[in-house]
């Protein structure tokens, strides 16, 4: 009777359940196409705002400055604390008075961006620079560069007014000197058709993954950014950028589906048991590389966005390009699957072995000592014993680093980067600390 009254009860759970997914489905299916034209809108907001400030900078007053900073209201400055915004001037000039016009711009943009993820509001000009907020790296930036051409490079504005690309929003980038990852709004303002000024907003990265999770909590959806278009997701093209780099891919949340069909469900133990087995068998389909079987990095947020202590070993496979070359993408891709397998052996609930690239991997272990995690990196690049048809043998370069102190682990990763790179240029075969 026992195993009657299971068997009843699993069954009427897994129809439960499903009659529950397909109606989220089918709720998330109605909204695709709102969530699309509100992203699309969202865009339309911001240069809309931008518009408006492009009118009043053409009509705005100028006044004649002195090389040095100032506040937004014009005053000069001298202890670089301009929270409230401020500019700069490279040399004697006229400048536009853009105090109010800033402020107006910025208001409106917070009215429906988060404040957080909106990380500078700038105009360049020739030879003046305005920030709200004003960093501190700023005053360096300008005495290296004239922000102005590099504007114009970034994204090849044309210096005569062109019907073409007027507006451009990039598509995700990390900045060079903060290492923030941005994505910008960029408008070149003419007057009389000569580029006098470039205005450009800076949203942090995340910007649109808070306004899709905004999007959810209204309206009751399951949506999230996905790094790869497939049949159970939806392309959102963003307007006004050149490529579809910058298009976003949005898709079900999964995971949140099925939790939300399980918690309506009533066999409690019962679904967590389910639960576990069915989040195990489709995890392992997702987040691991078909061909090596290591973790893909496209899921590396999901377990180290917000984690500290870790050490990092970032490795390389030398002359990969000549090993494809020479011998056939075939031979590439043994030499991968087998470096693949043995680094796959380290994978544990406190490390985990991540394809990076194309020949590249990650390994993100616990805290170690510089000693013992050399030690390892030493191991792994020693046992490695591959052979090719001419008796050469594989070699791998590798980069070893560990998260510092209140650090976030891109910044490690980052560094771990450089340090490979030295291994490549010290002769390659051999890992360097940094």
């Amino acid at each position: 009777m026992v195993i009657a009254y299971m068997k009843k009860s699993i069954i009427r759970f897994l129809s439960l359940n499903m009659i529950f997914v397909l109606c989220i489905i089918l709720h998330n299916y109605v909204h695709i196409n709102m969530i699309e034209y509100d992203i699309k809108n969202h865009y339309d907001r911001i240069i809309s705002a931008s518009n408006e400030f492009y009118q009043h900078y053409v009509n705005t007053e100028v006044e004649n400055k002195d090389p040095g900073i100032y506040t937004l209201s014009g005053e000069k400055h001298r202890d670089y604390d301009l929270s409230q915004g401020g500019f700069i001037v490279s040399k004697k000039s006229d400048v536009p008075n853009l105090n109010k016009y800033i402020n107006l711009l910025y208001k409106d943009l917070t009215s429906f961006i988060d404040k957080d993820k909106i990380k500078t509001l700038s105009v360049v000009t020739p030879t003046a620079s305005f920030f709200l907020p004003f960093y501190p790296e700023y005053v360096d930036l300008d005495e290296k560069f004239n922000l102005f051409d590099v504007a114009i490079e970034k994204v090849k504005i044309n210096k005569k007014y062109s019907t073409d690309h007027n507006i451009t929003i990039t598509h995700d980038y990390i900045e060079r000197y903060s290492n923030d990852h941005l994505r910008s709004i960029i408008m070149p303002v003419y007057v009389e058709k000569k580029l006098q000024a470039i205005l450009m907003i800076d949203l942090k990265f995340g910007h649109m993954e808070n306004y899709i999770k905004n999007y959810n909590a209204k309206n009751l959806t399951q949506y999230e950014r996905r790094k790869k278009h497939n049949l159970f997701t939806r392309y959102i093209t963003i307007p006004y950028t050149k490529n579809k780099l910058s298009n976003k891919v949005i898709g079900l949340n999964w995971n949140k589906i099925l939790s939300i069909s399980l918690s309506l469900a009533f066999v409690i133990e019962l679904i967590a048991h389910l639960s576990i087995f069915i989040k195990k068998s489709l995890l392992s389909l997702i987040i691991k590389d078909s061909m090596t079987g290591c973790y893909r990095r496209n899921i590396f947020d999901f377990y180290y966005k917000n984690k500290s202590n870790k050490s990092l070993i970032l490795l390389d496979i030398d002359h990969f390009k000549r090993i494809n070359d020479q011998y056939g993408h075939d031979e590439g891709d043994k030499v991968i699957k087998y470096l693949a397998k043995n680094l796959n052996q380290l994978n544990s609930n406190s490390t985990r072995v991540f394809r990076w690239g194309g020949e590249e991997f990650l390994i993100v272990l616990p805290k170690l000592s510089k000693k013992a995690l050399l030690n390892k990196a030493e191991s792994i690049r020693t046992n490695l014993d591959y052979t090719l048809q001419d008796g050469s043998r594989v070699t791998i370069s590798l980069g070893v680093t560990e998260q510092k102190r209140e650090e976030s682990i891109f910044q490690a990763i980052y560094r771990a980067d450089i340090a490979l790179y030295q291994s490549k240029f010290q002769g390659r075969n051999k890992s360097i600390y940094l």
